[in-house]
This record gives C-alpha cells, sequence and structure tokens, in this order.
C-alpha cells in the first residue's frame, strides 16, 4: 500500500471516528436540554422539536446509515437482476416450435424435409410476392 493510500484510508477512518465521537455529546446535550425544558417551562417545545430531527440525521450519519442502505439496497437489486436473468435462461432453453412449410400435397411438412426443388420454387413464390 502506497502512501495515499494510507493517507485517504486514515481520513476516512478519523472522520468516522470524529462523526461518533461527536453524536454522544450532542445526544447528551439534547438529553440534558429536554429534561431542563420539560421541568420547568413547556412552551420551549417547539427548540426541542425541531432539535429532534436534527439529532435523528446527526446518529444517521454518525453511524453510516445511508451507506449501509445504499449498500443493502444495490445487493437488493444485483439479487432480483440475478434471479431475473436465471428466470430468462430457463424459458430460453424451452424447445422452439418447428419450421413447417406446405409440402407437394397441401400438407405440412417440416422445412428440413423438404427437397432442394421445392425450396428454390418457394423461394423464387416469396420473391414474385
Amino acid at each position: 500500500m502506497d502512501q495515499t493510500q494510507y493517507q485517504a484510508v486514515r481520513r476516512r477512518v478519523v472522520r468516522r471516528f470524529r462523526r461518533r465521537a461527536l453524536f454522544w455529546p450532542h445526544l447528551i446535550g439534547y438529553a440534558v436540554y429536554y429534561a431542563h425544558v420539560m421541568s420547568t417551562t413547556p412552551w420551549y417545545i417547539p427548540a426541542v422539536q425541531v432539535w429532534l430531527p436534527v439529532l435523528i440525521v446527526h446518529a444517521l450519519f454518525a453511524f453510516e446509515v445511508p451507506s449501509r442502505i445504499r449498500a443493502a439496497w444495490d445487493s437488493m437489486v444485483e439479487r432480483m437482476v440475478e434471479r431475473e436473468l436465471q428466470k430468462s435462461r430457463a424459458t430460453d432453453s424451452k424447445p422452439k416450435r418447428e419450421a413447417l412449410a406446405l409440402g407437394d400435397d397441401g400438407e405440412l411438412v417440416p422445412l428440413e424435409e423438404l427437397t432442394a426443388d421445392e425450396s428454390a420454387l418457394r423461394k423464387r413464390h416469396e420473391r414474385s410476392q
């Protein structure tokens, strides 16, 4: 591993650690403020209600939930694509109907049984139409 790769990995690890480390004081501050507001005056509740979604978003990014959801979504999509590919492979292996043509006597005959003269006549007839 060269130095630039090491630095990139180190930055990601430090960023992840910093997000998680800063989340806990944020949660404690919210809990203390909420306890204080609820014990004194309830008219500060809108401020608490605005802070809660911010805290939830902070928790989502601190614990990398969006990237985990994205990874789970991608793996689910890949499984579904693979399942569809397997289904299409299974249906492609079904035997096809034989190609049929009218013989001299008016009966349906597989194309392989037509003689060279009959197939030449058939081609000539198709071109003329």
